[in-house]
């Protein structure tokens, strides 16, 4: 209450509802009523994507504005059951793709450290809303970056889990294509949290069938002086000074611990937009993202465009924008060898280097928070977590201090398939060297 009329993270509340939830809790610890769960009486918020029975579901979309969802996401009902509270959900792009979290239907999102700035997307809500410390964790839902370049703008902890590990199911929307790429996963202030948070959210529900078992390793557990720190020889996009020279920080203090730097030839993740992009029109079925957005009928983007000058369109520029990069990666249908064989290539190179003791540390986006709209110069910039994505790797982002204008600074540690305890140790360790979370002013 005391900082979200500013930012505008939460834009569906259940305040009184928490509260009565809260009472009961506070007279089950009066009472003495045997072992409570790990979470118990802990606020929490979501993502509006992601289904709580009788809220708004309408991932920001105009069509959509009276949809409800009749169940609890399987996430949700995780986290309740082990005793968390959810005090509501939080704001996001039209649609989802996109890092700038508003729509027409709830407005726009502020970062919490300048309003005047971006808290990504996006699950941008829940960005701004840790960050400022409304709550002390959320869930988001990441396919290509969205709940770490929120979590590395705004300044808060999160992690993308290894693919297929925690289940989307009641997440909307939920295409053919979400089902192997899309990840819900947590932010929060600080990496010890992070192994507890994926502990119960994952592992298969008997409702997503891409779900597979999951097994966290002992993050205690992980001796800095076995660890080949990676970076790579080919930067993703265009690293402002303030982000290069936090990666140069966060490699020499992991090497001091003992590890060891290498570098990595890895071409692929300079393209990694258009290889993310190009990668999810192969793989999407039925519903197209412009369907999606215009309710069931394809958009139609000039008129929209029209529309939307006049102040006159149910959709968002950035909405209109993503549709329009949609049309043009419909033009790699027919490619589908070529970027196989590409992302094969990058999958195979990344996977040989990381093994069961390496890491790679790499930039979460290129910049700090940049103003509103700004994104929109910078369309290859999702490329530093879209890249991840789709080789289906675990990645952690951590905040390891501020730029010269007092914006958060964060680098992603990535690692191998299942070895999301690397991510988390390594980010614990960085976190001590740097400080970590630090409240926003809201």
């Amino acid at each position: 209450a005391a900082v979200n009329p500013r930012i505008n993270a939460i834009v569906v509340p259940r305040f009184d509802e928490a509260r009565a939830e809260a009472k009961r809790a506070t007279e089950v610890i009066v009472q003495k009523r045997g072992q409570v769960p790990p979470l118990f009486g802990v606020p929490f918020t979501a993502k509006e994507y992601i289904g709580v029975a009788g809220l708004p579901n309408t991932g920001g979309m105009a069509p959509y504005r009276k949809r409800r969802s009749a169940t609890d996401a399987t996430v949700i009902r995780r986290l309740k059951a082990a005793g968390g509270i959810l005090v509501g959900l939080t704001n996001g792009p039209e649609g989802g793709l996109w890092m700038e979290a508003e729509n027409v239907i709830y407005g726009r999102t502020n970062n919490p450290w300048n309003l005047s700035r971006t808290p990504g997307g996006s699950s941008g809500g829940e960005g701004a809303i840790v960050a400022s410390g409304g709550v002390p964790f959320g869930i988001g839902s990441d396919i290509g970056g969205s709940v770490r370049i929120p979590a590395a703008l705004s300044g808060a902890v999160a992690h993308k889990s290894t693919a297929r590990r925690i289940p989307t199911t009641g997440h909307f929307p939920n295409g053919e294509y979400a089902k192997a790429y899309l990840c819900v996963g947590p932010l929060c202030r600080r990496t010890e949290d992070l192994p507890l948070l994926h502990r119960i959210l994952a592992g298969p529900d008997g409702f997503d069938e891409m779900t597979e078992a999951a097994t966290l390793g002992e993050v205690s557990s992980v001796d800095p002086r076995d660890l080949v720190v990676y970076r790579t020889v080919q930067e993703p996009a265009i690293l402002s000074r303030s982000v290069r020279d936090a990666l140069d920080r966060c490699e020499a203090a992991l090497v001091a611990r003992g590890a060891r730097s290498e570098r990595l030839d890895l071409p692929e993740v300079a393209d990694g937009t258009v290889l993310w992009g190009a990668t999810l029109a192969e793989v999407s079925e039925g519903e197209s993202y412009s369907e999606l957005l215009g309710g069931g009928e394809s958009v139609q983007i000039p008129r929209e465009l029209m529309r939307w000058a006049l102040r006159r369109s149910q959709h968002t520029g950035p909405g209109l924008i993503v549709l329009a990069a949609e049309a043009i990666m419909a033009k790699f249908q027919g490619k589908r060898g070529e970027v196989a064989a590409k992302l094969e290539r990058a999958r195979s190179a990344l996977f040989a280097a990381l093994g069961p003791n390496a890491i790679l540390l790499h930039p979460a986006y290129p910049t700090t928070a940049p103003y509103h709209y700004e994104a929109l110069l910078r369309p290859f910039a999702s490329g530093c977590t879209s890249f991840l994505s789709i080789c289906q790797v675990p990645a952690t982002v951590v905040p390891v201090g501020f730029d010269d204008g007092g914006l958060p600074i964060a680098v992603q540690v990535a690692a191998g398939l299942d070895q999301d305890h690397l991510c988390m140790a390594a980010a614990g360790w960085l976190e001590a060297d740097f400080g970590g979370w630090v409240r926003a002013p809201g």
